[in-house]
């Protein structure tokens, strides 16, 4: 089974209602798509400077309700393994649109949901 780690900017347009993300995350499975402690600490700070912080909060409240996140803080060594043996088995995908960042690791296979190459919802 190939699990999809999604990145701050596809959450982001998600959130957004761009590319078409909702049907693509529902054609994956919702329980194959993970998002990250990261993550939802770079959403919550994003909530700080926002004039909207109760409509963003809750954006971040419906990710921690419906996807798995990943643990980072209490679980950094089982993280790393676990993160470490899918990569190895070319079972997890980086979903983002920072392919200059995330290009740079060996054996990481990335996936950019707001191109049509990667989202056949995108026409």
């Amino acid at each position: 089974m190939k699990g999809y780690l999604l990145d701050t900017d596809i959450c982001i347009f998600f959130l957004k209602d761009k590319f078409h993300l909702t049907e693509k995350i529902d054609a994956v499975g919702i329980d194959k798509c993970f998002v990250s402690a990261i993550t939802i600490g770079e959403l919550l700070y994003g909530a700080e400077f926002s004039s909207d912080y109760e409509k963003h909060v809750q954006e971040v409240d419906f990710f921690e309700d419906n996807f798995t996140v990943v643990p980072i803080y209490e679980a950094l060594r089982v993280y790393a393994k676990e993160k470490a043996r899918l990569r190895r088995l070319g079972t997890l995908i980086m979903v983002t649109r920072n392919y200059k960042h995330f290009s740079k690791i060996d054996g990481i296979q990335l996936e950019d949901w707001t191109k049509k190459e990667d989202n056949e919802f995108i026409i």
